[in-house]
């Protein structure tokens, strides 16, 4: 099968528009640099949408990552894994945490953490009430729209399709 090139064009026909990319494709990097199709050079300054942060090709990065695929690449977080296992004890020895969790997203850690400010204020109704402190682009979880909506209102189609609701107060006015 003979595949026209791939443009920028391909995303509106094939993709969700949920995010408006740059006209550009990229096709290489190394370090903080990207290059694309027609080889002009790029700061990379959305870097993984600051996820991972960690350039592209370094060397030590891809000799870690080629090792580990050459073991096992991903598991999710319903199995238990040795790296999981090992980055777990290392933090808690160096910080003061007791535990770890581990998120996928910034929408499943913003969801944990007001699950356990709930979990701790629980024994008093008047302390039951979270309060975000800005807006965030991780507001893909039952909680965090309606959260999130208090600073920038979140799309009425995603409040009322997506997730119902969620149970819990989230104050309104602007953040503190």
């Amino acid at each position: 099968m003979n595949h026209p090139p791939v443009t920028r064009a391909l995303f509106d026909e094939f993709m969700v528009p949920n995010y408006a990319p740059a006209a550009i494709i990229p096709v290489r990097g190394e370090g903080s640099r990207l290059w694309d199709q027609d080889g002009r050079e790029y700061i990379d300054f959305a870097g993984g949408i600051a996820v991972t942060g960690l350039g592209h090709a370094h060397p030590k990065l891809v000799a870690a990552l080629t090792e580990q695929a050459h073991k096992l690449w991903h598991v999710s977080n319903v199995l238990v894994n040795e790296p999981a296992l090992k980055l777990a004890r290392r933090l808690c020895e160096l910080t003061f945490a007791e535990r770890v969790f581990f998120a996928n997203s910034g929408a499943e850690a913003n969801e944990a953490a007001l699950k356990l400010a709930r979990k701790y204020s629980a024994p008093s109704p008047s302390r039951s009430t979270a309060a975000p402190c800005s807006p965030s682009p991780s507001a893909a979880s039952p909680s965090t729209p309606k959260a999130s909506s208090r600073c920038r209102p979140a799309s009425p189609m995603f409040r009322s399709t997506i997730w119902p609701p969620s149970p819990g107060r989230f104050p309104t006015g602007p953040a503190r």
